[in-house]
């Protein structure tokens, strides 16, 4: 019993792993109903509450340490943590979101309502609600929400409902299909219909003249970037693509600028915003702030932020 019960756990984590290959680059969409369904039949075949808090959790911990595996890279060959401690901190944070697929399986039994609408309607419901609560709790992690794989085919819907209302569609259509297969099938065919026939409409319009934007990108390595014996690199190197530059608006990446909003010299700000002056274009980067006069900067013609 407990070797079954370990096999059933051991597919549910391969299934959630398995859900990676539905985003980019490899955008194979379909493998994300199929990921699901594997989930929402352990929920079927867990028969209470507790037992599907189980199921929940080891797809959850398949699901995100599959797809927030890059911040092992992050921590540990541009951060130089040790590659034990980096693995380990990447488990605890997927271990972290597994609680959500973990706590909609314990909601899917724990409200009351009849087997049929369990998992027709309740359990993708509360997926997808776990869902949007883990990209709002503590400020959220939205990261690899299961309708933002789904544009090949719900592409024309997401102007309507976005992104979490095509992940619930999505996972209605796996619930029904718990249920009744020939119902979901046509489901799945006349949302698709629908939403081929949604992208022939233009949702937007062009409101004035064409703004020219100019994205820089000084291709600096992030082993590189931190490192303060290329710090002055830096600098120069956006410095130079800023005098280039032939747009209205000027955008730097990210933290461009490796380091503090006060240990940038003065003399350089002075420069940028020179440049933008002459340019009478608008320059947009972030940088790092720290301590409670942290300035805050607007978007200003001929300015920067």
């Amino acid at each position: 019993m407990l070797k079954n019960r370990t096999l059933l756990l051991l597919i549910q984590c391969l299934a959630g792993a398995s859900a990676v290959a539905a985003f980019a680059p490899l955008s194979q969409f379909w493998l994300l109903p199929i990921s699901l369904w594997i989930l929402f039949t352990g929920w079927q075949k867990a028969g209470s509450a507790r037992q599907a808090l189980w199921p929940g959790l080891a797809w959850g911990l398949g699901y995100f340490v599959a797809n927030a595996g890059w911040i092992y890279i992050s921590l540990h060959t541009h951060g130089k943590m040790p590659a034990p401690a980096a693995a380990g901190a990447v488990l605890l944070f997927a271990a972290y979101l597994a609680l959500f697929p973990m706590l909609a399986g314990w909601l899917t039994w724990k409200i009351p309502c009849r087997n049929r609408w369990r998992f027709t309607l309740i359990a993708p419901t509360m997926f997808i609600l776990c869902e949007w609560l883990r990209g709002w709790l503590f400020t959220g992690f939205p990261w690899a929400s299961v309708g933002s794989a789904q544009i090949d085919w719900l592409g024309g819907l997401y102007p309507i409902i976005g992104s979490y209302g095509a992940g619930w569609l999505m996972a209605w259509c796996v619930g029904v299909f718990l249920w009744d297969k020939k119902l979901a099938f046509g489901l799945a065919i006349a949302l698709f219909s629908s939403s081929q026939l949604l992208q022939k409409i233009n949702w937007t319009y062009p409101i004035g003249e064409p703004l020219k934007v100019s994205v820089l990108q000084g291709n600096i390595g992030q082993s590189m970037k931190w490192n303060s014996d290329f710090y002055f690199d830096s600098l120069k190197s956006y410095l130079t693509l800023s005098q280039a530059a032939q747009g209205q608006l000027i955008l730097l990446p990210e933290t461009a600028i490796p380091s503090f909003f006060n240990e940038i010299p003065p003399d350089y700000l002075a420069e940028l915003r020179q440049i933008a002056q002459q340019k009478s274009a608008t320059l947009l980067m972030g940088v790092a702030t720290r301590g409670a006069k942290a300035r805050s900067v607007s978007k200003l013609r001929g300015e920067f932020s």
